[in-house]
């Protein structure tokens, strides 16, 4: 079982033992948020990933020019090195070899664990994260929640849909969610625990008084 399979693992381990314990003491309300869906159409977090995107794709046609001229000039190399001297050709092996280690220590500053695109990354979303985390906040305490999941981070197998507050953060985020609460609507309105919800109880009849005291 790899890292990310233990990880799911011992989430839905915490997930259940927690279920447990909150059907036990039967006060603790527990409910869900998606932050993925709320990122995709949060504008906030669009312009984010556009800001990162031509941040991104700057460093990335560099790496490609200097590659580029890298291959131009190791062909170079190659095609001239018999009517060079050796002190021209170790001059031009010399700036091959300078501009690959150059074009490496480029991208993994760029691209490496903690680069440039980690930080950018981090300092760009930070403000993000913020407002979804008040949102979260904000809508767990109006409506009585004392813990909430991520299901973007949990892979919970089965969440009754009235638990789901995504819609709800979106709402307090002034995202527009009509599409998604008719599918919330609709997955509340066919979910197995709603429906069992929705049977009438049955009454047990009770015998009349006469037969019990006969009895």
């Amino acid at each position: 079982m790899n890292t990310v399979a233990l990880r799911r693992f011992g989430a839905l381990i915490a997930f259940a033992l927690l279920c447990s314990v909150t059907t036990m003491m039967g006060q603790t309300k527990v409910g869900y948020v998606s932050t993925d869906v709320i990122r995709e159409r949060y504008p906030d977090a669009q312009q984010a990933d556009q800001r990162i995107k031509t941040m991104t794709d700057e460093w990335k046609k560099e790496i490609e020019d200097r590659r580029a001229e890298i291959e131009n000039l190791r062909d170079e190399i190659q095609k001239r090195r018999l009517i060079w001297s050796d002190d021209e050709r170790s001059q031009k092996e010399e700036t091959l070899q300078k501009k690959i280690d150059e074009l490496d220590a480029f991208s993994r500053g760029k691209f490496g664990p903690e680069g440039e695109f980690d930080r950018l990354v981090r300092d760009i979303y930070r403000p993000i994260e913020e407002k979804i985390s008040a949102a979260v906040e904000a809508v767990s305490r109006a409506d009585g929640y004392d813990i909430i999941w991520d299901k973007s981070t949990h892979n919970l197998l089965y969440v009754n849909p009235r638990y789901d507050i995504t819609v709800a953060v979106m709402e307090r985020l002034e995202i527009p969610v009509e599409d998604l609460k008719a599918q919330q609507e609709e997955l509340l309105k066919n979910a197995p625990a709603e429906q069992e919800r929705d049977k009438p109880r049955r009454r047990v009849r009770r015998p009349p008084s006469g037969d019990r005291d006969n009895n």
